[in-house]
């Protein structure tokens, strides 16, 4: 039963009047709390790790077993873990933050990955050209990033069609698994930062191809982990190529749309 207050209090939020300690229809506190250093802690406490620890629980389950974190989630259990959207969001959010700091966003890091080959006299503009769309895909980066996720419940929806479970419960499973990605390719911008081109390329292709492929052997419980290791392979697999496709038509149509850009690739192919 909820405590009286001492008093008729109004609702600071919602402005209904009550007298208990928190507002019975929205959950404000009657008492003004002090703005201090501890109530910012503690707001930071239970609004980012959880006040149960949810988030640290969460971070743990991601990497050790995702996809019994996304079976419970479905079957009902929604308050052991964080949701998977807003994990999806605050990892997504971490990773952007490190880009910032760190200096390497995509127009930086396909810089440097040109950078890192030969160049000749006539390449300039081409690297100008280049940097544009490095540009187009900062704007559209969590675009992006939400369409990695879009794509990989599309594929585990129809790799698993017969099995029964709908493409929203598999997005709750696409949600965790490509949250905790995002945390995993952190590395890769570390590296990066280093000015080691190669190493973070190879961290890139490989880690995070890794950790998906475990992920799934944790999802999909049917069959033998040879089985499941090669079905999550194939699923990623299709995840990234049609990620490539997509992200060529949009720089094919992106370059139609700008002439002079599309003038600099073609000589740069007439080159090669």
């Amino acid at each position: 039963m909820e405590s009286e207050a001492s008093q008729n209090t109004l609702c600071i939020n919602c402005k209904a009047s009550h007298q208990f300690k928190y507002c019975p229809e929205c959950g404000q506190p009657a008492a003004k709390r002090e703005l201090n250093f501890r109530y910012l802690y503690r707001e930071f406490k239970d609004s980012v790790l959880g006040f149960d620890g949810r988030f640290p629980k969460t971070l743990t389950h991601a990497l050790r077993n995702p996809g019994a974190m996304a079976r419970q989630f479905i079957l009902g259990n929604r308050r052991k873990f964080i949701g998977p959207v807003g994990f999806f969001f605050v990892c997504l959010t971490v990773y952007i933050l490190v880009m910032q700091l760190s200096g390497f966003d995509m127009k930086s890091i396909i810089q440097s990955q040109q950078s890192a080959f030969p160049q000749t006299d006539g390449d300039a503009a081409y690297i100008n050209a280049s940097s544009a769309i490095g540009e187009k895909l900062n704007e559209y980066f969590r675009l992006f990033s939400f369409l990695n996720v879009l794509l990989l419940g599309v594929f585990l929806y129809l790799f698993n069609i017969k099995k029964g479970a709908t493409f929203i419960q598999h997005m709750v499973y696409a949600f965790y698994v490509q949250g905790f990605n995002y945390l995993v390719s952190i590395g890769s911008l570390l590296i990066v930062a280093t000015g080691n081109i190669l190493l973070a390329s190879i961290y890139a292709a490989s880690l995070p191809l890794v950790y998906q492929v475990h992920s799934y052997t944790t999802y999909d419980r049917s069959g033998g982990w040879i089985k499941r290791s090669v079905k999550g392979l194939a699923i990623f697999g299709c995840v990234i190529i049609s990620v490539f496709i997509l992200t060529f038509a949009a720089t094919v149509i992106y370059l139609a749309n700008n002439p002079d850009l599309m003038e600099l690739f073609t000589k740069e192919a007439g080159k090669n």
